[in-house]
Parts: C-alpha cells; structure tokens; sequence
C-alpha cells in the first residue's frame, strides 16, 4: 500500500511539473536555479550563475519567498546621531616667515592669519623707474594772416576782353616763329603759374615738339573791388626748330596782368 502511495505521488509531480516539486521538496540538491529575469550585462561583466548575481550565499539565490520575506522584515530605527569628525592635526610645522624659519618649540601660527613669505619684496631696478613726465610743448602763435593784396592799378581794364598769353609777341619779328602748340604750353603752364605760384616763383613750359621753351613769373598780387584777383606777371619766349637746336629768337616782356574768372581760369589782359 505504501508503495502504491509513492508511485502515485511520483507521477502526480511528473504530471504537475518541477514548480510542484519544489513545492513538496522532491528537488535532488535543495538549489533553487530558477533563472532571473533577463538582464543586461555591462561591458566589463561576465556571464555569472544566478546565485552569484542576485547575492545571497555562494550557491544560494535569495529570490521568490525569501526576498520578499526580506523585504517585509522590520527595519531598525533611524541612527540620528550627529556625524564626528576627526580633530584637526596640530602637530604640522608652521610656515617660515620673513624673519626666517620658526624656532624649535614655537608655537604655530594663529589660525586665520596670513602667512608671511621669505625675504623682502625686490625693489625696481632704477632704470624702470618712471620717467619724469614731458613739459608740455608750448602751444604755437597763430599764424601771421598774409597781408590784403593790393588793390588793382589805376588804368587796368580787369573788364578787357582776353587774350593768347603770346599774343604780346605778335609785333616782335620771332612772332612768324611761335606756333598754336606753342600758345597752347604757354597758356597751360601759365594757368597753373597764376593759380598756385607764389610771387616771384618761376614756371616752365617746353614744346617737345618744336623745342621752343619759356618761363611764366607772377610778380604782384592784387584785389579788385569785387572781391575778384588779378595778378601781374612777367613772361620769356626761346623759339627753336627742332628739339635741341639752336634757339632762332628770343623775347620777353614784363608788366602784364591776368585776372581770375568766377569759373576758376585766369583772363591774360592784352
């Protein structure tokens, strides 16, 4: 009868499964190695048995019944004890100081002070030392104002129509000799001569050309009424055929004006 039981208790856990068996502790080593649930391994992890994961003894997972047993056990109560610290050391040597390195037994510096490092501060060599500050440069007088040009000569037609600045060679005999090209490098060096030149300063003109040359030098500045300026100037003439040949005349004159237009150019009074 008892051997019936047995047989009837053996196919019972076959037919229920290893969970059943368990359960009436039918187990062969008493080691529950029920896996765990899945988990993730890190990098530098191994594959370890389940025991060994999930803590407990080194062939015992603490897991099912036994965890949650663990769980539901009454806690200690709260250590809320205030935390101790260690006391701090007052057995360190003190920092030397600027009279030298402590004497034996002295006692250590007051806490809080600032500790005095060796030896003096080194002064500046003299040649950085700051250099005396510049006197100030004196301000400089104002410039002298020119003086009013003069007014224009009694009997000088500022009104006069204008002429060729060579035209006052038309009557010499080297007048045949002086062409348009030449009119024309007068007329141009002469602009500038009365525009930009200081009286007495001489402007050049050259034909290349013809190698006939001349000079233009304003004299005199005047002030018309209107507010207008004319000039007096003198002027010289060297007539070649050819560039560096000998001169086939010469002339000057003296005594003539031009007067500046609104538009900026400068009339040669006849």
């Amino acid at each position: 009868m008892a051997a019936k039981r047995t047989t009837l208790a053996a196919a019972l856990v076959l037919a229920l499964g290893p969970g059943l068996s368990a359960c009436l502790g039918f187990g062969d080593s008493g080691e529950d190695e029920t896996p765990p649930p899945e988990t993730t391994l890190l990098p530098n992890e191994t594959q370890r048995r389940p025991s060994q994961l999930y803590g407990g003894t080194a062939n015992t997972w603490q897991g099912g019944a036994a965890a949650a047993a663990a769980a539901k056990a009454p806690k200690g109560p709260l250590d809320k004890s205030p935390v101790s610290f260690p006391a701090p050391r007052t057995d360190l040597p003190a920092l030397p100081t600027a009279g030298g390195p402590p004497a034996a037994g002295a006692a250590p510096a007051a806490s809080g002070a600032m500790p005095q490092l060796p030896g003096a501060i080194p002064q500046a060599p003299a040649s950085m030392a700051a250099a005396p500050a510049a006197a100030a440069a004196p301000i400089p007088a104002a410039a002298p104002q020119r003086p009013r040009p003069a007014p224009l000569p009694a009997g000088i037609n500022a009104a006069a129509e204008g002429a060729s600045i060579l035209d006052v060679f038309r009557r010499d005999k080297i007048a045949p000799l002086v062409s348009r090209a030449d009119d024309l490098y007068a007329e141009r060096s002469a602009q500038l001569a009365m525009e930009y030149s200081q009286d007495g300063a001489v402007r050049g003109w050259t034909n290349p050309e013809s190698g006939t040359a001349g000079t233009i030098r304003p004299t005199r500045t005047f002030q018309q009424a209107d507010g207008g300026y004319c000039r007096e100037y003198a002027l010289s003439i060297e007539v070649r055929l050819k560039p560096g040949a000998e001169p086939k005349g010469a002339a000057e004159a003296g005594g003539r004006y031009a007067c500046r237009l609104a538009n900026g150019r400068w009339k040669f009074l006849p």
